[in-house]
């Protein structure tokens, strides 16, 4: 192996590392899923691998009309087939899974960037996006996480596509599959897959004949949404419907993300995109244009548009936030090409340029972990709470419990017991209100419980109902009631 593959390897290996860093760093001190969307998404792959069925019942509510056609129904069984091939329990591969899709997406990144010389900078600014409870990110197991793994694999696809037809039937596959897992990541990642291929159509000067595979693939790009339509068409009515009304965002704005990547990286940003400006061609223009375009959207979307949809809205900074670290990779590998071939002849040249640059992403990396340290982030469940859970789960037969709707979530991942309800602000507050009142006020209605069938009552408040039987500080069981 050559010296100079060598310190790349390295240098991959260390980016890597810090990917699995960025993802792990929320959970080295909490062992649970730190996101509602996290229970609950763990709660239908559990439910998919108990019943082996893709028609199933509701994880958390049971009783209620089976989930038919779920839209992310590609990530339960992604999830799923690793529960099953690795024999994990859930919660040990829901801590490990988040620092290994961010380690993949790196390295994707990497694949995409170093035909080009810019690889483990592209590589090492993905690991950049950010993680809210807002807008979510590569720190949660969730799937548009996942989904973000496509976007540079695509690239690198559509690349190919200018020399023969064996990326075309790949690339419509991706986005099939990538419609079942998360259809907004597919939406997003078509438009900038169009994007690209009319920007080559329209600058490259390739013979028509070698032109066609990219024609065939805009040309069929349709064709993958076909997926998420014959797998539940009442989905795509609706949403077509949502995107052709007006509508109101429940949420406040999101508040200008970007500075929490850190002034490096967005100087970076801007070194990038002129020096995509500058040296031109399809592909450099195709990546500043959807990115403009998707930035654009994010940003003016609550103040301009009256339309759906809010998903993109929300999931959107991620997106911008992926393409960005590209650019900034790309501003970043120029600088050090343009360095080294300015300051070829001073045998000091050399080091102090590496120097300078090893300084550059030592400061960008400081000022990206601040802002990723002042994140909060949803800590539902404590160490009591799950003993708790464990304990009905293993010592109790039950149909249903009432509990706290926001803890909710959690119950059903644990214990494998439905549960009442579940909100999360802002829906269904109206249900939370109701039980909490119910609880608080100490399960007096056994009526009530009886009609809805809950025969569990895990409650912080200590209830006064004979029917209910205390088996555990905060733990009820509803006592069988004489015929």
């Amino acid at each position: 192996m050559k010296k100079s593959s060598l310190i790349e390897a390295i240098l991959l290996f260390l980016v890597l590392a810090l990917a699995f860093y960025m993802a792990l760093w929320p959970r080295l001190d909490y062992p649970f899923p730190l996101h509602v969307d996290e229970w609950m998404h763990i709660g239908h792959t559990l439910q998919v691998v108990d019943t082996g069925h893709l028609a199933y019942p509701d994880p958390f509510h049971g009783g209620r009309p089976v989930s038919v056609g779920h839209p992310e129904i590609g990530y339960y069984i992604w999830l799923g087939t690793l529960l099953l091939t690795t024999g994990l329990p859930w919660l040990p591969l829901s801590q490990m899974m988040p620092p290994l899709v961010l380690g993949i997406i790196a390295f994707a990144a990497y694949a995409w960037g170093r035909k080009w010389g810019f690889g483990l900078e592209a590589a090492l600014f993905v690991v950049f996006i950010h993680t809210t409870i807002r807008f979510l990110g590569p720190a949660y197991l969730v799937p548009v996480t996942l989904g973000l793994v496509f976007f540079p694999i695509t690239l690198i696809l559509v690349d190919k596509l200018e020399h023969d037809w064996r990326p075309l039937p790949l690339i419509m596959l991706i986005m099939a599959s990538l419609f079942l897992i998360h259809g907004t990541t597919a939406a997003a990642l078509g438009f900038v897959l169009v994007v690209h291929l009319i920007f080559y159509l329209t600058l490259s000067r390739r013979p028509l004949r070698r032109m066609l595979p990219a024609l065939t693939g805009l040309l069929f790009m349709p064709v993958s949404a076909l997926a998420i339509y014959l797998w539940n068409p009442r989905l795509v009515t609706a949403q077509v419907r949502y995107l052709t009304s007006a509508v109101e965002q429940p949420l406040p704005p999101i508040l200008y993300p970007l500075p929490n990547l850190g002034f490096i990286m967005m100087a970076l940003v801007v070194l990038g995109t002129g020096f995509l400006v500058v040296r031109g061609g399809w592909r450099n223009y195709a990546l500043l244009v959807s990115t403009a375009i998707l930035l654009f959207f994010v940003e003016f979307y609550q103040r301009w548009f009256e339309v759906g949809p809010n998903i993109l809205y929300e999931r959107g900074w991620l997106y911008v936030m992926l393409l960005m670290g590209l650019i900034a990779g790309y501003g970043l590998g120029n600088i050090r090409h343009l360095s080294l071939e300015f300051f070829r002849k001073p045998p000091w040249a050399k080091p102090l340029i590496y120097l300078a640059l090893i300084l550059v992403v030592v400061l960008a990396l400081a000022l990206r972990m601040d802002g990723y340290q002042r994140e909060h982030y949803y800590r539902m469940v404590t160490a009591e709470t799950y003993r708790d859970f464990t304990f009905i789960g293993e010592k109790l037969d039950g149909s249903r419990a009432l509990l706290d709707p926001y803890l909710a979530w959690a119950f059903f991942p644990i214990t494998g017991i439905y549960v009442y309800t579940t909100a999360a602000f802002p829906y269904g507050t109206e249900d939370a209100v109701e039980v909490r009142e119910f609880l608080a006020l100490g399960a007096t209605d056994t009526e009530w419980l009886v009609r809805n069938k809950i025969d569990i009552i895990y409650s912080p408040f200590s209830l006064r109902n004979p029917n209910l039987v205390e088996v555990k500080e905060g733990v009820y069981v509803l006592r069988p009631l004489e015929e």
